[in-house]
């Protein structure tokens, strides 16, 4: 599955196993006082340990720090 080899297609993925429309699911019924996380931990335990072996220069905090390195183009 291309999901375990880091690089995820969702378009070789076949159809769901399911789907609910709102049309025929009352979807406020069954899910409700629902809260959606997003952690961007940029030098977590993950990014913090790996950054030292990557072969870029310095400290991950210190890549975070630099407002050059977020520029696109």
């Amino acid at each position: 599955m291309n999901v375990q080899s880091n690089t995820p297609d969702p378009d070789t993925w076949g159809l769901p196993a399911a789907f609910w429309s709102s049309d025929t699911c009352d979807v406020a019924q069954h899910f409700h006082d629902l809260s959606l996380v997003i952690d961007i931990t940029l030098c977590g335990d993950w990014a913090g340990s790996t950054y030292g072996t990557s072969g870029c220069p310095g400290t991950c905090e210190q890549a975070v720090a630099d407002p050059s390195n977020f520029k696109c183009g």
